[in-house]
């Protein structure tokens, strides 16, 4: 009779132990994962493409003749750019207030887009397509970013501040930005940086 009872206290043991493990089992968050694979392409720009092919496609400014060799940056679809007179003038995007690009190794890891004050529909607007597109987000501070484990796209919410249209000619509002990320090509870049920075 003793053995009995204490095969059923050892029973009801497990079972609330289990029972514990599948509450908190429910209660983790796996991150998020994106539907399908993004984009890696805006307008005629694609992550990983190279630097002479990037020349060869598009009128473009350079922004950063000082920095290291396998680290550049330039600005494309750039309404700023036109509207200071320099010829010849790039393509303009809908909305879009200017681009920069940037290069590790010869290669297009990040591409960065600043919309008008102009545009100015709300957050949940601005996101709406690409949630449906790629499915849950994962929430950033005043961002929020989607991964696929080869690329991340990160937007951008809205923040007051003043943009320069040309020289003398400003405006400020509330805008967006969005960014496009080769992670690997970003990993490699992180890397190197980690092995050039000091230590004291």
């Amino acid at each position: 009779m003793t053995r009995v009872i204490i095969l059923l206290v050892v029973i009801l043991m497990l079972s609330s132990a289990l029972a514990l493990c599948c509450i908190g089992c429910s209660r983790v968050k796996l991150p998020a994962k994106t539907v399908n694979l993004i984009n890696r392409t805006f307008e005629d720009l694609t992550l990983g493409m190279t630097e002479k092919e990037f020349k060869s496609k598009l009128v473009y400014e350079e922004l950063s003749q000082n920095s290291a060799a396998d680290d550049k940056q330039y600005r494309v679809y750039s309404v700023v750019y036109n509207n200071a007179g320099i010829k010849p003038k790039m393509n303009e995007v809908d909305n879009v207030l200017d681009v920069n690009c940037s290069f590790f190794e010869g290669k297009l890891y990040e591409i960065f887009i600043t919309y008008k004050v102009d545009y100015n529909p709300s957050w949940d607007s601005f996101i709406y397509n690409t949630q449906q597109k790629y499915g849950k987000e994962t929430d950033l501070i005043n961002s929020v970013m989607w991964d696929d484990g080869i690329t991340r796209l990160f937007m951008y919410r809205a923040v007051y501040a003043e943009q320069y249209l040309s020289y003398r000619v400003t405006k400020r509002g509330y805008y967006y930005k969005v960014m496009y990320l080769d992670n690997e090509l970003d990993a490699r870049k992180k890397e190197q940086e980690r092995k050039e920075a000091p230590s004291f």
